[in-house]
């Protein structure tokens, strides 16, 4: 579906150019955007109706700025993605709601989350995708991106923990969801 919207609207803009190459890069970065769209309107949709807008704002933060550093495992396609991306959300979300009960142990074992994250981000990250395979040197900097998005991140939760709300746990959760992630393509791959 995405492909084909993409496509048609390529081509509507584009219907005079002969250059296939081009239409092709902005096909794919149509893709991009309208695949981002997709996923931001569905978690949208997801707080809404369970009533924790804020929290799936969290994660999708989470999720989106530490993925973009660490890669992690793609879904052959969008409607996978989505998918993916939905399953994961709700049982971000229902694991948090349960966790709330043991809020006045969240600092021990949220940082014990928090340590064994940062350890895979260190082992794991960055990996490569299919779409673009990183260099040495790319390698290095986004290994260091993506250590610093996590101590960022934890820095957060630590500030959610003292405030005492659920949102620290997404963090914690959204952490596990990409550790993960790296683990499951590292082992794909």
């Amino acid at each position: 579906m995405i492909s084909k919207l993409s496509n048609k609207i390529v081509n509507f803009f584009f219907c005079d150019s002969e250059n296939e190459d081009e239409k092709e890069i902005y096909k794919y970065g149509v893709q991009i955007i309208l695949s981002t769209a997709v996923n931001i309107v569905i978690v949208m949709i997801i707080g809404f109706l369970l009533n924790m807008l804020l929290a799936c704002i969290v994660y999708l933060m989470t999720l989106a700025i530490i993925r973009s550093f660490t890669g992690g495992y793609h879904a052959n396609t969008y409607f996978k993605c989505n998918l993916i991306l939905s399953v994961n959300l709700i049982a971000v979300l229902i694991i948090s709601n349960l966790l709330l009960s043991y809020q006045n142990t969240l600092l021990i074992w949220g940082s014990v989350i928090n340590v064994i994250f940062l350890i895979v981000v260190i082992i794991k990250a960055p990996q490569d995708s299919e779409n673009k395979q990183l260099d040495t040197s790319e390698k290095r900097k986004f290994k260091l991106y993506s250590v610093i998005a996590t101590l960022v991140f934890i820095a957060i939760w630590f500030v959610l923990v003292l405030l005492n709300t659920i949102l620290s746990i997404v963090i914690s959760m959204s952490f596990v969801s990409i550790a993960i992630s790296l683990i499951y393509k590292q082992r794909k791959v």
